[in-house]
C-alpha cells in the first residue's frame, strides 16, 4: 500500500452503489415515446436539466414537468418518470460495507456524490436492510451530496469543497470516480485519481487502486 495516501473520497453511483445509467434513458425513452439522443439540441437541454437537479437548483416537480412535456403520446403520471427515472439504480453488493469498515481502520473516508433528490430517496431507501443511511454514513468523516451542497463533479469547487472543509492535504488524497471526465478535474487539483469502470465491483480492484502511483 502506498504510506502517503490517508484520505479516500469515494462516488457513491457507479463505484459503491451498482448503476447502469443507460436503463433510465431506455425507460424514459420508452415511456416519453421519444429518442433523447437522436436529437443533440434536446439531449444537451436534457443534461443541463439533469445537472440542474443533480445541482438542487431544480425542484422535484419541475424536474418532472419537464420530462412530462416532452411525451409525444399522452402525458404520463409523475410515478411513472419517476419508476423511469431509477431504473438505473441497481442496489448493493453488501460486501461494500465491509469493505467500508476494513479501509476506516487506516483511513479517512469522505464520499462526495453527484445525487438528485429522486435518486437520494431511492438510495436512502435501499439502505434500510444495511442499518440504515445513518449506519452507511457512520463509516464516512462526512459524506457530501450535491443536491445538498450545490455543487457537482466535475467543478472544480466540488472537490475544493470537501479538501477545504476537512483541511486535506490533496497529496495525500485518491479520489475514486466511474465517469473520466469527473477523475480530470480533481487531478488538476494535485489529487490522485481513479477511473473505476461502473461495471466491475471496487472490491476486487480497492486494493490495486490504493497502490497507484500518481
Amino acid at each position: 500500500m502506498r504510506q502517503d495516501i490517508k484520505n479516500i473520497i469515494f462516488d457513491l453511483g457507479g463505484v459503491l452503489f451498482n448503476l447502469d445509467y443507460k436503463q433510465s434513458l431506455i425507460a424514459i425513452n420508452k415511456l416519453l415515446a421519444i429518442d433523447i439522443n437522436a436529437d443533440s439540441v434536446l439531449k444537451k437541454d436534457i443534461l443541463n436539466h439533469i445537472a440542474g437537479y443533480n445541482k438542487g437548483y431544480i425542484t422535484t416537480e419541475r424536474f418532472i414537468w419537464k420530462f412530462q412535456r416532452l411525451a409525444s403520446g399522452k402525458t404520463p403520471q409523475g410515478q411513472d418518470i419517476i419508476r423511469a427515472w431509477n431504473a438505473m439504480m441497481l442496489g448493493w453488493n453488501p460486501e461494500v460495507f465491509e469493505m467500508l469498515a476494513t479501509l476506516k481502520k487506516k483511513y479517512n473516508l469522505y464520499l462526495l456524490s453527484n445525487i438528485n433528490e429522486i435518486h437520494f430517496k431511492f438510495y436512502e431507501k435501499s439502505l434500510t436492510p444495511y442499518g440504515g443511511l445513518s449506519h452507511f454514513e457512520s463509516h464516512f468523516i462526512q459524506t457530501y451530496y450535491s443536491h445538498k451542497i450545490h455543487l457537482v463533479k466535475p467543478e472544480k469547487e466540488a472537490y475544493s469543497f470537501v479538501i477545504n472543509q476537512h483541511d486535506l492535504q490533496s497529496s495525500e488524497t485518491i479520489f475514486i470516480d466511474d465517469t473520466e471526465e469527473n477523475i480530470i478535474s480533481a487531478q488538476a487539483l494535485g489529487i490522485s485519481v481513479v477511473c473505476h469502470p461502473h461495471d466491475v465491483s471496487i472490491i476486487d480492484h480497492i486494493h490495486s487502486y490504493l497502490q497507484i502511483n500518481s
